[in-house]
């Protein structure tokens, strides 16, 4: 028989939002780490992994150095899977100062964690990549100088064998070393680029989510939002807004909400939107999900199949109430009921939790 407990996550999800913390550190320990007490090199075991996460990620974004002090002191000393997450914090706010750890990671046990160092320092431009790859990387663009102005694109291939080399190739090269062998600078490389072909900017956007800046990552998802939101994946997507700020996730989520889905690959806009936010969940308004297609195609649905039981019409609700504020949540219930869904129809639970957390 199932149990509500089967549903909740387990003590391994470190990548859970906040929000769930004291749950994983009761499961872990059967007790609740105060909230208040700081994180610090001698609180380092009092906290649970999970906790220790977000502790670290909240001191990067306002005190990078004293996160880097600490995670000198203690990641060591934990085991692989729990130290690469620990580094993979340093992504916020890379900057120079962090530069000499990173090196010293070059001699660490685990190969995730020299790969992720290396991935960093190729940020900074403090790696350099190997010349006979960059070249190879280079010969798949081209470049076309007219009077109307610059574009740059990738050529189409016909092979599968080229498209994981070129990927491969996305994951070595870095975006400093490729505009400087195509003789351009960085910024203009990705104003001249324009996508067109869907696996050729899942390629193009992981080395830019790899090896370049949080502006670069902002530039290059915008732009292939703006132009042909269809040919982006949720590969790269969520490579991308790893990089980005709140603001600039939900700018970018609500900018997907306004466009297409991908019809190739069958993903909706909403699902989209929620790679994303990541976990930055229930802060889409009203106005731009009215105006959503994929929410105007669930209620034509819903006129059409009425209570009948469809998977894309839950899948579609559950992704509603997930990207809704509490206002919108409330508004989308209202239409669904006025489109024939009951009161107590567990399609509506998400929905109404969503109403129930915002307004505790």
């Amino acid at each position: 028989t199932p149990h509500p407990l089967d549903w909740l996550p387990s003590s391994a999800g470190l990548q859970l939002p906040a929000v769930f913390t004291p749950w994983l550190q009761w499961l872990e320990t059967g007790t609740h780490q105060s909230d208040q007490q700081e994180l610090s090199a001698q609180t380092w075991e009092d906290f649970y992994p999970a906790q220790r996460l977000h502790a670290l990620r909240e001191m990067r974004f306002h005190t990078p150095a004293t996160a880097l002090d600490l995670i000198q002191q203690c990641a060591a000393a934990e085991p692989a899977d729990k130290r690469l997450p620990i580094i993979e914090t340093l992504s916020i706010n890379l900057s120079e100062a962090d530069a000499p750890y990173l090196e010293s990671l070059q001699k660490d046990r685990s190969q995730k964690v020299k790969s992720t160092a290396v991935r960093f320092l190729s940020r900074l431009g403090q790696v350099a990549c190997k010349q006979e790859d960059i070249e190879e990387l280079a010969d798949f663009f081209t470049i076309q100088r007219k009077p109307l102005g610059t574009r740059i694109t990738l050529r189409p291939l016909k092979t599968n064998a080229q498209k994981n080399r070129r990927r491969t190739l996305c994951e070595s090269v870095s975006l400093a070393a490729l505009a400087q062998h195509l003789q351009i600078d960085e910024a203009k490389l990705l104003k001249y680029w324009t996508p067109k072909d869907a696996e050729g900017n899942e390629a193009l956007l992981t080395l830019i989510a790899l090896t370049g800046t949080p502006q670069q990552a902002y530039t290059a998802l915008h732009k292939v939002v703006a132009e042909d939101v269809s040919t982006l994946s949720l590969t790269s997507l969520t490579a991308l807004s790893q990089r980005l700020s709140r603001e600039e996730r939900t700018e970018a989520a609500e900018h997907i909400l306004s466009q297409k889905g991908n019809e190739k690959s069958r993903t909706t806009t909403l699902e989209l939107a929620l790679a994303c936010l990541d976990q930055d969940l229930g802060c889409i308004s009203w106005h731009t999900i009215k105006a959503n297609l994929d929410y105007k195609d669930l209620l034509k649905a819903l006129k059409k199949e009425g209570n009948k039981d469809n998977w894309h019409i839950n899948t579609t609700i559950d992704a509603l109430a997930l990207l809704a504020t509490a206002d919108a949540a409330q508004h989308i219930t209202n239409n669904l009921l006025q489109h024939g869904l009951m009161e107590m129809d567990p399609r509506l639970t998400t929905l109404r939790l969503n109403r129930l957390l915002t307004s505790t």
